[in-house]
């Protein structure tokens, strides 16, 4: 059985995988345009410091669920959301299903 720590340690590894990472290492030169090129940067600079609270304040797995939650409620209602979207990246809404199946599957 895992333990709590492994088990935190698994949802944050997924978020990275399939939420934040992408984000991070879209590049610029995918975009045609200036603007769009502008939302990239702009997406880059908050989803880095979206991981970075996931990633420092060794969160419990309810923890995490807590702040996944909060941020997809953020993200959804906010101009984050829209640019990521406008983008073509992944929004932690789009993860939501896979995201508590994973945390259910962990016995949690």
């Amino acid at each position: 059985m895992q333990d709590k720590k492994e088990k935190s340690r698994v949802l944050v590894d997924f978020l990275d995988q399939k939420a934040f990472d992408p984000v991070l290492e879209a590049v610029a030169e995918q975009y045609s345009s200036e603007i769009d090129r502008k939302k990239l940067k702009y997406v880059q600079n908050e989803i880095m410091l979206e991981k970075e609270k996931f990633h420092n304040q060794n969160l419990n797995p309810e923890g995490i669920k807590e702040n996944y939650i909060r941020e997809m409620y953020f993200e959804t209602n906010s101009k984050l959301g829209k640019e990521l979207e406008d983008l073509e990246l992944p929004r932690l809404v789009e993860l939501r299903g896979n995201f508590l199946k994973l945390y259910d599957e962990l016995n949690l």
